[in-house]
């Protein structure tokens, strides 16, 4: 059955003395289909500089840890038993088309909602958090996607510097999910070239996958304001892919066609480092609109080498605002290659790709 969802990046603005904001910048998810198992879920979550406020901010923590209702069909009920898809009262017409914003062409990709309703509809009923904040009367785009709905998923921009709201934020995942070890974190050193630094953070879950080693990218010259950091795992699957690697990526907006082309370096610097060429890059690369035009394309090899295939066309709009830009991106490789396509067989992978 296909996962409905949000559109892909959400705001959530919390009142606490002014306008406390709480920025999701939901980059994307796709599935890597094993043929013969149930689908990896791998995503990127840009968290707008994640850190101890943000997670001693109890409504920020219960949007990013809520189970949509989808995925109960797939873990079960919450541990006290409550049901996350109970209606929620919201009135305010005005205020329900920003938490929403369900395209025409949305519609029309991801179908109705399970139950028959449309998607705005079922996206209103799917939370157990929105009557709070509708009620704070402030004009929040939120999104009830989450990390529970993903065997990996990368967090970018995480600003912490205590070391004290990665540990806290799988605590919370984990106690909601009723199991101490359902997810684990993998943490990057903090990345930035000046004083202000960012870390990536795998979330993952131990029973589908195993982290093997990771490493930030050494460059031989400036390229990146937030080096990419490569996450090396092995799969626990019994299907084809047996190990992986996954580079997210952070882009300057400036620099976002710059920073874009040289990860075909880091790619061919992991393959020599690691052996591995399946691979899936993603993340925030600020790809579209005022930082980088349709032209500008020609000129990165990340695009025009036939090693990589993009998921997210350069016409798709992964934000909320009124602008339609291609900001978040996934692209993949994987052994043997060789040619741009839009189907995506079973080969050692096949790919059912669900843009969140």
């Amino acid at each position: 059955m296909p996962r409905h969802s949000l559109p892909g990046r959400a705001k959530a603005f919390k009142e606490t003395g002014g306008v406390y904001p709480l920025m999701v910048d939901f980059c994307s998810a796709l599935r890597w289909q094993h043929c013969l198992d149930e689908p990896v879920r791998i995503g990127c979550w840009n968290l707008q500089r994640y850190g101890v406020a943000k997670m001693k901010n109890e409504l920020v923590m219960d949007v990013i840890v809520q189970v949509s209702s989808q995925q109960l069909q797939r873990h079960g009920p919450a541990p006290d038993g409550t049901s996350l898809s109970s209606s929620c009262n919201v009135s305010d017409q005005l205020v329900m088309d920003v938490i929403v914003q369900v395209s025409s062409q949305q519609l029309q990709r991801d179908g109705p909602a399970p139950d028959g309703t449309s998607l705005s509809r079922w996206a209103a009923s799917s939370c157990n958090v929105m009557d709070q904040l509708v009620m704070d009367q402030l004009v929040m785009d939120v999104t009830v996607q989450v990390i529970s709905n993903y065997d990996l998923i990368v967090l970018q921009e995480v600003t912490d510097t205590t070391g004290t709201a990665v540990p806290a934020l799988i605590t919370a995942i984990n106690t909601y999910m009723g199991s101490e070890n359902l997810y684990v974190a993998v943490e990057s050193p903090r990345i930035g070239r000046n004083s202000y630094k960012e870390q990536y953070v795998f979330v993952y879950m131990p029973s589908r996958m195993t982290f093997v080693n990771g490493y930030k990218y050494v460059e031989q010259s400036d390229v990146f304001q937030v080096e990419p950091f490569i996450a090396h795992f092995t799969s626990n699957s019994t299907g084809p892919l047996r190990e992986f690697a996954v580079i997210p990526l952070h882009a300057k907006p400036s620099d976002a066609l710059v920073e874009m082309d040289a990860l075909v370096d880091v790619y061919d610097q992991m393959i020599l480092d690691l052996g591995i060429e399946d691979t899936i890059i993603l993340g925030d690369f600020n790809a579209g609109c005022n930082y980088i035009v349709q032209e500008e394309y020609e000129q990165m090899r990340l695009y025009t080498d036939p090693r990589f295939h993009w998921l997210i066309s350069d016409h798709a709009d992964t934000t909320t605002k009124t602008t339609s830009c291609p900001y978040d991106r996934c692209v993949y490789s994987y052994a043997d290659a060789t040619s741009k396509t839009t189907s995506y067989p079973c080969n050692r992978w096949g790919i059912d790709l669900r843009v969140y």
